[in-house]
């Protein structure tokens, strides 16, 4: 976008979360619940309901797209009900509540936002992984060149007294 903003949900996702809310909600008072639990905040939904009470025939897919875009756009504002939206997706598992007809559509939908949630998953656990073993190579290194400066520290404390040992060892006395 030309004005700087942009969104949190890359574009497949925002579609299937789109279609996924639509599938999951029998209604478009559903749809307006769903929002409301997953913690938007009332001046996000109600100018959206106040459209929808003049306006009856808006679709639900409209409903949870302007819902979406709003909590979307760049800032992190709305990042824990964000999160929220998607725990709430992937946890789903009781598909009866959804009308027959978009059963099967919504198991599919919900599988697919799992999919992509779950390699997300796997890359920041790869990527955590891989963090961690360069912060442990990291400390290892910083270990040996310690271990080594305490070693050469201890060699030039000791060739430090090398002058004065002759001084220091106890001499036997000759007999005579």
């Amino acid at each position: 976008m030309s004005d700087g903003m942009s969104f949190h949900y890359p574009p497949a996702l925002m579609k299937l979360l789109i279609d996924t809310i639509h599938y999951l909600n029998r209604s478009k008072k559903d749809i307006f619940s769903f929002f409301q639990g997953a913690g938007i905040p009332s001046t996000v939904i109600n100018p959206i309901l106040s459209k929808w009470i003049e306006n009856k025939n808006i679709p639900k897919r409209e409903i949870a797209r302007e819902i979406l875009t709003l909590i979307n756009l760049n800032n992190d504002m709305y990042l824990a009900q964000r999160r929220e939206i998607i725990k709430r997706i992937v946890e789903f598992d009781d598909f009866s509540l959804c009308w027959p007809d978009d059963q099967l559509q919504a198991r599919g939908t919900v599988a697919k936002i799992k999919d992509i949630v779950n390699g997300r998953d796997t890359l920041t656990r790869l990527a955590n992984e891989v963090e961690k073993a360069r912060i442990q190579h990291m400390k290892k290194r910083e270990d040996e060149i310690l271990q080594q400066k305490l070693k050469n520290d201890n060699i030039n404390l000791k060739m430090n007294y090398v002058p004065y040992l002759p001084s220091l060892i106890p001499r036997k006395e000759e007999k005579g």
